[in-house]
């Protein structure tokens, strides 16, 4: 891979990793009773809700 790749990759890695933690810390303020935690590829969101809570359609919202 080129240097240039090479550099571009590793942006695009932090800014992947850096939205990431973003969008876990502010689901983790919107509802503090459920566990978020942020994972290889993604975010896992962990606990008991009701499917029609509203800050539940926020994060679903969200995937979109």
């Amino acid at each position: 891979m080129l240097t240039i790749e090479r550099k571009g990759a590793a942006i695009a890695d932090r800014a992947r990793d850096a939205a990431v933690a973003r969008l876990a810390a502010r689901i983790g303020a919107e509802a503090p009773d459920l566990d978020v935690s942020v994972e290889e590829g993604g975010i896992a969101i962990t606990g008991r809700r009701v499917l029609s809570d509203p800050r539940l359609v926020w994060i679903g919202s969200l995937a979109r």
